[in-house]
């Protein structure tokens, strides 16, 4: 069976991506209606998280081996 090998680039690309949906995800919990605000909330944590995610796995991808 082949093995696929991911470029650097996708990880550099899922964490821009993760950075754009974090913004996307602040906008919208600062422009939420009253009742919306805590469900946007907790939509900009998990965007938070997922970014961070996306941030440690790049570093670690483009770690110097040794």
């Amino acid at each position: 069976m082949p093995r696929f090998r991911t470029r650097p680039t996708e990880f550099f690309d899922a964490w821009k991506y993760a950075a754009a949906d974090a913004a996307l995800a602040l906008d919208a919990w600062r422009s939420a209606d009253r009742a919306e605000k805590r469900i946007a909330h907790a939509a900009y944590i998990a965007a938070l998280d997922r970014e961070a995610h996306a941030a440690a796995v790049l570093q670690h991808r483009l770690r110097p081996a040794g």
